[in-house]
């Protein structure tokens, strides 16, 4: 078996985050940014600056096997091997995510959970790096833009984060792993310490990560990489969960779409992906908003599938529904029109011209053309001699003569029976 070894410069990843970037700032003023938050699924997620599609590209060339799950059920516990959570929430998560968690890193030794902290903005950070990229008469509303992202994301920290005790720290997020410092300044990242493997071959100077709340982690843990020396402001942590690995990460400030266009922050996230293990691995994004995951004591989903679950997948909803709209047009234009009932016209007895046409259908079910023909110049000779030998028509309404039979029929001349106006 053939096993792709991890590449930490994929040329993949970067090509998208390039193409991302592109779409994003062609996108400018003109349509609305899509600020989705840890969304790898789904066509919304690769034109998000805090979307995780160009770092599932990362797992997948690296050689492992990525797919996305919104819910914690039976079916994710039995197949996961690594889970990637970029959590859309501040707070703390309730106990019963975190018990699950437990669960699933004892079912099988080897797993990894990596946990990515939330108090990172990645919109205000877009707006705030493509303003000199931008004509002179969108700047002013990119800075707007700007200042509005920085105030909604403030407003939903400190509504969710709990007023911190004294020494400064929130609850446990989630309970039991991590505690976040609050009171610390934020501050940019110019500088690495750590592991050599994390360290060596990053340029920090080029970095542009932001560091807002720190994480304090409360198992047993390594950091693998921090900003300072005494490694208080850690970026990276592996701890111990139960028999599997749990790697702590600040936030997603080189871990998101827009942040991965840079460089050196590619090749952290290529670190990171060197934790998991050897691939191939059975990576699943888990997509989770406000309230944290849903937990599922049995599949929602069970038997065996139908195939009708792509008619609510984006953007393939959309497309059937026009297909419907567009279908039942069409079976409205094909239906037959009603209108008042009336009595159609009857047929005319009297109507020679329905004999002649009958007559004509009978020779040709013969298929005797000869015969057809004869009768035919019959009833030129016979029928209509007078009218030709006359060499004028009738007066319109008047009869023609009748002829008297003669008394004995010649022989060889045809019998009144073989007049084709008189069948036998």
């Amino acid at each position: 078996m053939i096993v792709r070894t991890h590449r930490t410069d994929c040329s993949s990843p970067h090509m998208l985050a390039a193409a991302t970037l592109t779409c994003l700032l062609s996108a400018g003023c003109a349509q609305e940014l899509d600020e989705a938050y840890g969304r790898r699924s789904g066509p919304r997620a690769a034109r998000s600056p805090a979307g995780t599609t160009v770092l599932a590209e990362m797992f997948t060339s690296a050689g492992h096997r990525v797919s996305t799950a919104s819910r914690l059920s039976p079916r994710l516990m039995q197949q996961a091997d690594v889970i990637v959570w970029f959590p859309d929430d501040f707070g703390p998560d309730s106990r019963q995510v975190a018990a699950w968690f437990d669960t699933w890193a004892s079912y099988a030794p080897g797993r990894v959970l990596i946990y990515v902290g939330r108090d990172y903005d990645a919109v205000a950070h877009y707006w705030q790096k493509v303003q000199p990229l931008a004509p002179a008469v969108n700047q002013t509303e990119m800075k707007l833009r700007e200042k509005d992202a920085r105030r909604a994301h403030l407003q939903r920290k400190t509504a969710e984060i709990p007023a911190p005790p004294a020494f400064g720290t929130s609850p446990e997020i989630p309970p039991g792993w991590c505690r976040l410092l609050t009171t610390a300044p934020p501050r940019n990242v110019s500088k690495l310490y750590g592991e050599p493997r994390w360290v060596q071959g990053v340029d920090a100077t080029k970095l542009d990560m932001q560091l807002e709340s720190r994480i304090v982690p409360l198992l047993q843990h390594k950091v693998l990489l921090a900003a300072n020396p005494d490694a208080s402001d850690v970026l990276v942590a592996r701890c111990a969960l139960r028999s599997g690995t749990l790697l702590l990460v600040a936030n997603g400030s080189f871990l998101l779409n827009f942040p991965l266009v840079n460089k050196e922050h590619r090749k952290l996230a290529g670190r990171l992906i060197a934790e998991v293990g050897v691939p191939p691995r059975r990576v699943v994004f888990l997509e989770s908003t406000h309230g944290g995951p849903p937990v599922d004591t049995k599949d929602v989903q069970q038997g065996m599938r139908t195939g009708l679950e792509i008619l609510s997948l984006e953007p393939l909803d959309l497309v059937f529904l026009h297909l419907g709209v567009v279908g039942l047009l069409f079976c409205l234009a094909r239906l037959p029109l009603f209108g008042r009932p009336k009595d159609l016209e009857p047929a005319q007895q009297s109507d020679f011209g329905r004999h002649v046409t009958a007559l004509g259908r009978l020779l040709e079910r013969t298929g005797d053309s000869a015969a057809a023909a004869e009768r035919y110049r019959y009833y030129e000779q016979h029928v209509r001699h007078d009218a030709s030998v006359l060499g004028h028509t009738r007066p319109r309404g008047t009869r023609r003569p009748l002829r008297a039979q003669p008394a004995a029929t010649p022989a060889g001349s045809p019998l009144p029976s073989d007049d084709p106006f008189y069948p036998t």
